[in-house]
């Protein structure tokens, strides 16, 4: 019954394609006064290519149903938290400080606020004991850092803000803690991949649905391209925009290389990633990416591949002008002295600096101290000092900085530890090495952005998430001797249940 499916859907495919070239072919003579060699060729490749992607993404969407039908109610509540996050209003400290709620305000809050409701009722009605995960691995010294941030509004610059801000990050630690203990399989925890990476497509596709309806998603006259593309509802600048293009360019390139079925559909979201990416013109997600490429062949165990690239690196590049080129666009028609003072960070991150010298242990309050102390001598609509480290700092001192350094440290010695430990191709094995290259576009994109402190970075703790999930299983299969599954990872009486000891 299958492969008669198959053969009627190949037929279909197979007799849209001839009558697509049997209309081309009869339309030719018909379009040769009008248009130049070049337009005409350029005709008679677009439709069958428009064809191809139309076909692939039919494939894209069966694969995006299938996801669905396996999604829970954490899955809904994680879609609540990106949704809390669009911005679609930007408010400068004024604006903020004098009328700190309004509707969008209150949205933000709201959606926050439901998804705090479920993760109490799930507590008390279902006995979902989420506590033990939050205090304990990776996600523990996240969670650590989610105290020091509640706590540090006793001394905050901006008490209530730094309130809000901190319970707000405590949610969304909270939510992915309650997944955790309620998830019992690698397949499970691939949903949740899945559904993050879906989630931040979706996002990337309004980008391109606003560049279709507003002129100001283009702005022009910057970079060697002259164009720069930006979100504008929601609102995502064109450093969000080259993030989140990295992220799911270097997920469809470690699917790519891994697998078997739907590798089509990858290719395509591959390729759309990296157009996006370039059209961005963002310097950091592109030395991310670039960044994250060899470490994504190297734990993917490709190392022909890696050799492939540099050879074909060592060949054409001394051969061609393309690094003068990249270069060129690399430096987006900027001066020398702006593009060493990385688009003006330096002198942010300089009077940073020193106003962290004033209170090194305890920072000037978690979200609070970058914003209203530092950026608001620069710029009235800046929220961060765009650097996780720096806003450590000056947020919440040594004390802050502490628990999420070792929580970045602790998830790359893990990750890369535990490629020694699982099965090559299999599922943990492909998993893992996608997280390790969303892992280190956000290691990179770290230094810029405040991406691993911020509401609600659901790639980075999905990331942190598995890369624990992993720790303990290996460690509970050591101890029960049971060897590694290659499909669906671990025998289950390996896991712990509700109430034993981690």
């Amino acid at each position: 019954m299958r492969l008669r499916v198959a053969f009627r859907h190949n037929n279909r495919v197979l007799g849209s394609a001839i009558a697509v070239a049997g209309l081309m072919g009869a339309g030719i003579p018909f379009v040769l006064g009008y248009l130049n060699p070049a337009a005409l060729v350029g005709l008679v490749t677009l439709i069958p290519a428009t064809l191809l992607f139309a076909l692939v993404v039919r494939a894209g969407m069966a694969r995006i149903r299938r996801l669905c039908s396996q999604l829970r109610w954490w899955h809904i509540s994680w879609l609540l938290l990106l949704l809390s996050s669009f911005v679609f209003r930007v408010r400068t400290f004024e604006s903020a400080t004098d009328m700190p709620v309004d509707f969008w305000a209150v949205y933000r809050a709201g959606l926050v606020g439901v998804v705090a409701f479920v993760l109490l009722a799930n507590e008390a009605l279902k006995g979902v004991h989420w506590t033990p995960y939050l205090l304990r691995g990776l996600l523990g010294l996240i969670g650590a850092y989610t105290l020091v941030a509640i706590v540090s509004t006793t001394w905050s610059v901006y008490p209530s803000w730094t309130l809000y801000k901190s319970l707000e990050y405590f949610v969304d630690v909270g939510l992915l803690a309650t997944i955790m203990a309620s998830i019992r399989s690698t397949k499970e925890f691939k949903v949740l991949l899945d559904w993050t990476w879906l989630l931040l497509g979706v996002t990337l596709c309004t980008v391109w649905i606003g560049i279709l309806i507003w002129p100001q998603a283009i702005t022009t006259g910057t970079g060697t391209l002259g164009i720069q593309i930006q979100g504008v509802f929601p609102a995502i600048s064109s450093n969000g925009v080259g993030e989140l293009a990295a992220l799911l360019a270097v997920v469809a390139f470690a699917r790519v290389m891994h697998s078997a079925q739907g590798r089509q559909w990858y290719v395509v979201l591959l390729l759309l990633a990296l157009v996006t990416l370039v059209l961005a013109q963002s310097r950091s997600p592109l030395t991310a990416f670039l960044v994250a490429v060899p470490l994504v062949l190297s734990a993917g165990r490709k190392i022909a591949g890696m050799a492939v690239v540099a050879l074909l690196l060592l060949v054409i590049l001394p051969l061609t002008s393309l690094p003068s080129l990249f270069w060129h666009y690399f430096l987006r028609n900027q001066s020398m002295d702006l593009f060493r003072s990385l688009s003006g960070r330096t002198e942010w991150w300089e009077l940073a600096l020193a106003t962290f010298r004033t209170q090194p242990i305890t920072g000037l309050g978690a979200y609070a101290g970058s914003q209203f102390g530092v950026m608001a001598a620069f710029t009235s609509d800046m929220s961060s000092v765009h650097s996780t480290w720096i806003e450590l700092l000056v947020d919440t001192g040594v004390l802050g900085l502490v628990p999420i350094a070792l929580a970045v440290l602790g998830a790359w010695m893990h990750a890369l530890g535990a490629l020694r430990h699982v099965s090559v191709g299999g599922l943990e094995h492909r998993l893992l090495v996608e997280v390790i290259g969303v892992l280190a576009v956000l290691s990179v994109r770290s230094v810029f952005t405040s991406v691993l402190i911020w509401h609600p970075s659901l790639q980075y703790l999905a990331a942190i998430a598995y890369i624990d999930f992993l720790r303990r299983q290996l460690r509970l299969n050591r101890k029960s001797r049971d060897p590694l599954l290659p499909q669906d990872g671990f025998a289950a009486k390996a896991y712990p249940k509700q109430g034993e000891s981690m």
